[in-house]
């Protein structure tokens, strides 16, 4: 198999990324610094991460490698990086439910059950993704700033959100592309 390029991990399904872990032809290492590089150039611009957890999350792939080489039994999100929304805790990071209320929140002491499921299961939790306040509305606007779908860096957009299904532009009804891996899995849970 050819040496895959960042912008070939990053669109790469989860599932097939979590096969090629399983199978040693992807490094759970490698995968992560690839998202962590984009999540570097798109967060200043779109502002999609509240928190950006790299030490933890570069631990947590280490230990995800060290688990395929001995061929211990893997999760189906083995070594997949995963964010979740700045909404439930992630032990030794803040949650501040996107409100500036919680700005001064330390560390939470403990995973929330949804968090030590998708470990569970395997994931690389790498990012607190921004929310707005409290979750209640679903467009991303509070204390934090805006999250934006910036023209500049449609690709990168595209990439952040394929984990979505598609692209923010389609699911508010613009013409947005739509990547066709995404959408054929999309297609099958209809």
């Amino acid at each position: 198999m050819p040496a895959m390029t960042d912008t070939d991990l990053l669109f790469t399904p989860a599932v097939q990324a979590a096969a090629l872990i399983r199978n040693r032809k992807l490094s759970p290492v490698e995968y992560l610094d690839a998202v962590l590089k984009a999540a570097e150039r798109a967060n200043p611009v779109i502002n999609c991460f509240r928190e950006v957890m790299v030490d933890q999350a570069r631990q947590e792939a280490k230990k995800a490698e060290e688990a395929v080489t001995r061929g211990e039994k893997l999760g189906p999100l083995h070594g997949i990086p995963i964010s979740v929304k700045d909404l439930v805790d992630v032990e030794g990071a803040p949650t501040r439910h996107g409100s500036a209320i919680f700005e001064g929140n330390g560390p939470a002491a403990a995973d929330d059950l949804l968090v030590q499921r998708l470990r569970a299961a395997g994931a690389v939790i790498f990012a607190k993704a921004t929310t707005p306040e409290f979750g209640v509305k679903g467009l991303t606007d509070g204390p934090f700033g805006v999250t934006s779908e910036d023209a500049e860096l449609p690709l990168l957009n595209e990439v952040l959100t394929c984990f979505d299904e598609v692209t923010p532009k389609h699911r508010f009804g613009d013409v947005g592309h739509v990547d066709p891996v995404c959408l054929e899995r999309s297609a099958k849970h209809d």
